[in-house]
């Protein structure tokens, strides 16, 4: 609509006409869309000291703008970033290393920085350090990270190390693993450590994978002594896999997460473990709390303990006992869990009793049991005639 040249010249009458009016967020906008960067400043730093609150809250306005787009002042960069860190709380420092940046302010800069790293803020220090354009040095990092473990600030010391590339010291290392072995902290030290060719030994993993077990991260545990090789023996693999079948019980009824069609995961974890120190008796141990499971109540919030029972001989690959199938299918009839109970009498290779099933399961007031159960019946006793009622039910007399 108009001509290239002109839009600063309009931008730069509109802000002059919405200063006239006070109205300060616009003409900081008209000055910016003009690129009008000498008057913004020229506005910026009588208004930022200015005694009317307004008018500074403008100036400080015009001033940040000039950060992002063009050059500062030295004095007016440290005036305005000086103000930032005094008044704009924690969240905003970033904006006053920006300011001194466009200043060039790289002394002050330094020192802000220093004062930050001095209380192991690793983190608001770096950010002040950047604008200098210098590194720590080796000593200094030693210093500063040391200050940050003082004050149980570990992510900080990690960062003090990484952001050098140095080499991480043992003590250091273990200080900052164990502040979280069960999250971010172990993880990351590891990874650095190992990228740096300088991990921990065999033990010392298995020390700390003590201390994951023992906090009840059973599967991370597993992983880590799996680093320390022969540090760990057969029989304390043994060991700990009977301490998590112990606690199966009381883990598995209260936890509040499931994941459908996946066995309990302190059963499969418990199986990993033994299986450490003898497959075929981790098969037996496993199968023999697999059928202990049939003597006991339901005690998880999902899922029955027959459900269990099975996916536990599914997962060793062994054939269910008949005798345990009986019992089994039994168990999930009188629940009325029709298509389980079915596959269970397939096990111990009663195929009427699996059509039988299905046949109680198409008459069922369910509405699950009656379209999904039934066919599951069916499928379990390889009868065709009688899947094919279950399905002609599904898809002709479902009711919405």
């Amino acid at each position: 609509m108009f001509p290239e040249a002109e839009v600063p010249k309009i931008y730069a009458a509109a802000a002059e006409g919405t200063l006239k009016n006070r109205d300060f967020n616009a003409t900081g906008h008209y000055l910016y869309l003009g690129k009008q960067w000498a008057r913004l400043l020229e506005l910026g730093i009588p208004f930022f000291h200015s005694k009317d609150e307004e008018e500074q809250k403008a100036g400080k306005h015009f001033l940040e703008i000039l950060t992002h787009h063009d050059k500062l002042p030295e004095a007016t960069a440290i005036e305005l970033g000086d103000y930032i860190l005094q008044h704009d709380g924690e969240h905003s420092r970033f904006r006053a290393a920006i300011a001194l940046k466009s200043g060039n302010a790289t002394q002050r800069a330094e020192e802000v920085a220093h004062d930050f790293f001095e209380e192991g803020n690793f983190k608001d220090g770096k950010a002040f350090f950047d604008v200098t354009g210098k590194k720590l040095t080796t000593e200094e990092v030693t210093r500063f990270a040391e200050i940050a473990l003082q004050r149980g600030r570990y992510d900080d010391a990690f960062k003090f190390y990484e952001s050098q590339k140095l080499s991480l010291p043992k003590d250091v290392a273990k200080a900052i693993a164990n502040s979280d072995v069960r999250g971010w902290a172990f993880d990351l030290v590891v990874e650095y450590m190992d990228k740096t060719k300088k991990t921990f030994t065999a033990q010392e993993f298995k020390e700390f994978a003590d201390v994951i077990f023992e906090a009840g991260n059973h599967q991370k545990a597993l992983d880590i002594y799996e680093r320390a090789g022969k540090a760990v023996s057969s029989d304390d693999y043994k060991t700990r896999g009977e301490k998590i079948l112990e606690k199966a019980r009381d883990i598995e009824s209260s936890r509040s997460s499931y994941s459908p069609g996946v066995l309990w995961p302190t059963v499969s974890t418990a199986f990993a473990y033994l299986s450490k120190n003898n497959i075929n008796e981790a098969k037996r141990r496993i199968t023999q709390f697999a059928d202990s499971l049939l003597d006991q109540a339901d005690f998880t919030r999902i899922g029955s303990n027959t459900d269990a029972f099975a996916k536990i001989y599914e997962m060793v690959e062994l054939p269910i006992p008949v005798d345990k199938a009986l019992k089994a299918a039994h168990l999930s009839e009188e629940r009325k869990d029709y298509g389980e109970a079915a596959k269970f009498y397939a096990a111990a290779g009663m195929k009427d009793a699996a059509k039988r099933i299905g046949d109680i399961a198409l008459r069922s007031d369910n509405h699950w049991q009656r379209e999904y159960g039934s066919k599951e019946a069916f499928i379990a006793a390889g009868d065709e005639a009688g899947f094919a009622v279950a399905l002609f039910i599904e898809h002709n007399l479902r009711r919405f």
